[in-house]
């Protein structure tokens, strides 16, 4: 999964490895040290992001978005004390002096990547609808050659 911390003034960035074990921080870096932001912890398969002192989760259900602004309505249950992070889904973040900040997390691994095996020596594979090509792809028929990928000086 990856994270992205977005504040006022700042973006941070975190991509977390798929198996969700661990414990990681979003810092924010100066030349004179690190401020610790946000923790995140892998439990029972899940990434989780818990509430310290310095950083609080907003509840949701206290959260209206219109075109204009963000409101956020103070109540007794205003800060939760942890939530499971989910793919597509954007958590609001006080840290510090009540600085919002929003954490959006995405997918940093896409299922519809492929991996390819090359079984003889080649310098260039050659990508289209042409079946002499080293990957054939039936829906670029208007193209009898696509793409090629060239490998030189043991580079790709």
């Amino acid at each position: 999964m990856r994270l992205t911390l977005i504040g006022k003034e700042a973006l941070y960035k975190l991509n977390l490895p798929q198996v969700a074990d661990g414990n990681y921080w979003i810092s924010k870096n100066t030349d004179e040290n690190e401020e610790k932001l946000i923790n995140i912890q892998g439990r029972n398969g899940k990434w989780e992001m818990i509430s310290t002192n310095q950083m609080h989760i907003i509840n949701d259900n206290n959260i209206s978005i219109s075109k204009q602004d963000v409101r956020i309505t103070k109540s007794e249950d205003m800060v939760v004390d942890k939530v499971i992070l989910e793919e597509y889904h954007m958590y609001f973040i006080y840290i510090g002096n009540h600085d919002l900040y929003v954490l959006y997390c995405s997918p940093s691994y896409k299922n519809g990547m492929r991996r390819f095996k090359i079984k003889e020596s080649t310098d260039k594979i050659l990508i289209g609808s042409s079946r002499s090509n080293g990957y054939f792809l039936s829906y670029w028929n208007r193209f009898s050659e696509r793409a090629t990928c060239g490998f030189n000086k043991e580079k790709w």
